[in-house]
This record gives C-alpha cells, structure tokens and sequence, in this order.
C-alpha cells in the first residue's frame, strides 16, 4: 500500500517526505518490524512509541505514522511517513484500509457489558452454526473461523487493530457470513475495534469493572456506549442495524439514547420485547421459555 493511498483515509495527516513510500505491513511494536512495514509510533501510559522510532528505521521500517505534537522525536528521521493528530485512533484506520476493509463483507455482531461477555459471543456464534451459517469469532478465550482456530494474541483482552483487522479479513477469507466480537472497555476506550462495522451490538450487563483503567463509573459507561454510537457509523451493508439491550439493567436506557438503531429489549421484565419465563436451573444449565 502507498503512503499517498493511505493519506486518503486520514484526512487530517501531513505528508513527510514521499507520498509514493509503499508499505507492507502495519506494525505498532518496534520489535516487530520487519523490512517494508509501516510503524505507527502510538502513545502509551507507559511506552511512548516514538521513543522507539530509531529501532524502527534500524529494523527496516519503510514509513513512519507519527503524531503531530511529538515533532522533535521524529523531526529529521530519514523516512517518509504521515503525521496526524491522533495515532492510535489513525493505527485503526491504517489497519482497516491495509486489509482492505474486511468488516464491510461480513455481518458483525459486537458484544460488550462487564460480565458474560465471552460466553454471549460463544453462544451467538453456535446459534448460528446451528442454523447453518459459518461464524468467525473472535473473543478473549480464542479466535476461530469457519471452525478453524486462529492465532491468538495471549493478551486475554481486545487485540490491536492490526490483529483485530488480520483476524476479519482471515474470517472472509475462510468464507464466514458473520463475524462475533467481543467488544472489551479497553478495546472500545482504546479505538481497538474502530473500523469493524458493527450491524448488531449487544450489552450484557453493568456493573464496576475496570476501575484501575476507567477513572470513573461514567468514563466506563462512555466506553461500553461506544459499541452502540458505531452502529451509526457503520457502512451501509443492507443489514438491519440492531442494538440488542438488556431491560433488566438500568443501564440500557444510557444505551439506547446514543444510537439511532433499531432497539430490541431483552430481560426477565414483562416489559422487555423478549422474555424469558419459567425460569429453572438444572444441574449445570438452565432452561426456560422464550416469549
């Protein structure tokens, strides 16, 4: 991919040196440049990744994607590259156009909330093998497609954008119809998950989770509402988009109002628009009957 292909995506981005650079590969970790890539020098609480844009160069790096304010770390550097803004929400961007924007040929379906989070994505992405279709998942327990499973990052958390990105355009390739992620606070905070283009999102529950990273109750609700404003930010790919709330959780009504997508509401309230009742536990499981 040329540097100037990818300027096109980030409006915002000053040109350094030669638009004509090509790159093949985006790298966020120094260590993990190979000759060709593009390294994207992101900002962290406690690495600043234009601190390593020497042994980027060094590694064989063939373009840099730097952050406007950090000029004296990579003013001078013998690579053409693109400053923006914001690195971390343009290493998204970077990441979704090198693969070719994979999330707009597959149905998404994100899941977020503090508990269940992981078990919801299993059981949707079974559900739907059941009827037929071929899912890919991509969860904190393991990535798979088409009943294949994929490299796993051993982060226990959303992966970067590179690897979030890897892992749909794999899921298209593998022929998935559908693709099951679980959207974390960090992933969603962190702009991880920018770019998949999510036709369904789903909210567990809410409770305090996170709080060594979420500074408040209300950052971490702004967080997991992320999910639902990318409903609206999705490209249009002839899906119903559809924000699946619990009505149990005081919650959802936060949800509901930051999306213009259709809402359906489920719960043990009489009021939800899907109901479980007849609830009873058996042994390991429990069963019940939808109304």
């Amino acid at each position: 991919m040329r540097l100037s292909d990818l300027a096109a995506h980030l409006p915002t981005a000053e040109v350094i040196g030669s638009g004509e650079a090509e790159f093949n590969a985006v790298e966020y970790d120094s260590r993990r440049v190979k000759p060709g890539a593009l390294f994207v020098a992101v900002p962290g609480d406690r690495h600043d990744g234009h601190d390593y844009l020497d042994q980027a160069v060094e590694a064989g790096a063939a373009a840099i994607l730097v952050q406007a304010d950090r000029r004296p770390k990579w003013a001078g550097l013998p690579l053409p590259g693109l400053a923006v803004p914001d690195t971390r929400r343009a290493l998204a961007e970077a990441a979704a156009a090198f693969f070719e924007r994979p999330a707009r040929k597959i149905t998404v379906i994100g899941v977020t909330g503090t508990d269940g989070k992981t078990s919801l994505c299993h059981l949707i992405a079974h559900l739907l093998e059941s009827a037929g279709e071929i899912v890919g998942l991509m969860s904190t327990a393991e990535n798979r497609a088409a009943g294949r499973l994929l490299a796993d990052s051993g982060r226990f958390t959303t992966p970067e954008p590179p690897e979030v990105q890897s892992l749909l355009a794999q899921m298209v390739e593998a022929g998935c119809r559908y693709a099951v992620l679980e959207a974390t606070s960090h992933g969603l905070a962190q702009h991880r998950l920018a770019g998949c283009e999510f036709d369904l999102a789903v909210m567990t529950n809410v409770g305090r989770d996170h709080m060594d990273f979420h500074r408040s109750r209300e950052e971490y609700l702004a967080a997991k509402g992320r999910l639902f404003q990318m409903l609206d930010e999705a490209a249009e790919k002839g899906v119903a988009r559809t924000a699946g709330l619990n009505a149990d959780d005081p919650a959802h009504r936060y949800f509901r109002s930051l999306t213009r997508a259709r809402v359906v509401t489920y719960g043990l309230d009489a009021a939800a628009d899907i109901t479980a009742v007849d609830v009873r536990r058996e042994g390991w499981g429990t069963r019940f009957r939808l109304r």
